[in-house]
């Protein structure tokens, strides 16, 4: 690993990460489930990843979507390295890291469709769709959890400070 650290987040990148952090927390911990506060903030979050993708896809540096190690190839390299005592260091998400993130994108979408359909009448207390989008929040909660480990993972292995990626832009 190179002594000088490489800019790998941009700052528009680190506000939206913080932002949909935030709308998050508040909807899981503080807000009241269904009030007009908690279903504007889903459709915040709902905007933000939704550029993310946009912002994602029109450029190819590492830590853009064309550029994210998705391929089982990609994840088998990447947990092998480990275990043969040879990680590989990416510059960007790792292959776990990006499976985890696509996860967390995909249920942000799915709870702002579930929670969009609950205030409509045609869905108007269905339990189904309520327990629909629980699951759904229970599984982001799973994947914030995972995404914790991987950056505990990531800066014993590599002895760096990957938690501050998100705040400085470098790691």
């Amino acid at each position: 690993m190179s002594s000088s650290p490489k800019i790998v987040w941009p700052y528009y990148i680190r506000l939206i990460h913080w932002i949909i952090a935030l709308t998050v927390i508040l909807n899981i911990f503080i807000l009241e489930e269904g009030d007009p506060p908690h279903r504007n903030l889903g459709y915040l979050a709902l905007g933000l990843v939704l550029i993310r993708f946009f912002l994602g896809f029109i450029n190819k540096r590492k830590n853009l979507f064309p550029a994210l190690p998705l391929k089982w190839s990609d994840i088998k390299t990447h947990v092998t390295s480990h275990f043969n005592g040879s990680p590989v260091d990416y510059e960007g998400h790792t292959p776990l890291a990006s499976v985890v993130y696509v996860l967390i994108w995909i249920c942000l979408i799915g709870l702002a469709i579930s929670g969009w359909m609950l205030g409509l009448d045609a869905f108007w207390g269905d339990e189904t769709l309520e327990e629909i989008h629980g699951a759904i929040s229970t599984g982001l909660e799973v994947l914030v959890v995972i995404h914790f480990i991987g950056i505990a993972l990531d800066s014993y292995f590599w002895k760096r400070k990957t938690w501050m990626a998100m705040i400085k832009g470098y790691k």
